[in-house]
């Protein structure tokens, strides 16, 4: 059971880069980079109004883009790894608070 939670966190987090690379992102060609960008922000309905306000800068070297790109993915995987406690804790918080309002209902 212990080797169950480690392998699906591997398995998402390389599906993740997996239709990443597949959409063209990790292309050589800036071209083909912001091509797949824009068909996957496309995709995105949701996030159009998001895009508008965010700006990447021009001058961005391609060391500093490595690093907020490990940044994204360290952040990424550090989300779906503690996701299992995280869950646990906002339940029990939801139940407690559900108990509260039954609680008060009752009264």
């Amino acid at each position: 059971m212990r080797i169950i939670a480690p392998l699906l966190k591997m398995g998402l987090s390389g599906g993740a880069i997996y239709v990443v690379a597949n959409q063209g992102v990790f292309s050589i060609s800036q071209k083909e980079t912001i091509e797949a960008s824009k068909q996957i922000s496309n995709s995105l309905h949701g996030l159009d109004s998001y895009f508008d306000r965010v700006k990447i800068p021009v001058g961005l070297s391609k060391q500093d883009f490595v690093e907020y790109w490990n940044t994204g993915v360290l952040v990424t995987i550090g989300a779906l790894a503690s996701l299992p406690s995280d869950s646990k804790e906002l339940a029990s918080r939801g139940l407690n608070y559900l108990k509260q309002e039954i609680g008060k209902q009752i009264k």
